[in-house]
C-alpha cells in the first residue's frame, strides 16, 4: 500500500492538512515535542479500519475527517 494522498481535516491538533506527492522510498517525519507525530501515527493506524469507539484518541474539534487516496496491487482506492 502506497500513501498517494491524505487528507486530514480534523484529528486532534491536526486540521487541514494535506499531505500529497510523496517518492518513493522511506518518509521520516520528524517535529519537536507536542508537534503531532503521534497523532499522525494514530491517523495512519486507523485509516482503513475506522477510528474506534472508546479508544484514548485525541478530541476532534466538531468530528474526526481523514480521506486518503492509496494504491494496492496497482488499483487506486479512496478511503
Amino acid at each position: 500500500m502506497k500513501i498517494q494522498r491524505l487528507y486530514i481535516g480534523d484529528f486532534g491538533i491536526l486540521r487541514n492538512q494535506t499531505l500529497n506527492g510523496l517518492g518513493p522510498g522511506l518518509v521520516v517525519i520528524g517535529g519537536p515535542n507536542r508537534s503531532g507525530k503521534t497523532t499522525f501515527m494514530q491517523v495512519l493506524r486507523y485509516l482503513g479500519y475506522g477510528f474506534p469507539q472508546g479508544a484514548n484518541l485525541p478530541p476532534p474539534t466538531h468530528e474526526y475527517h481523514v480521506e486518503a487516496s492509496v494504491t494496492i496491487d496497482n488499483g487506486l482506492w479512496h478511503v
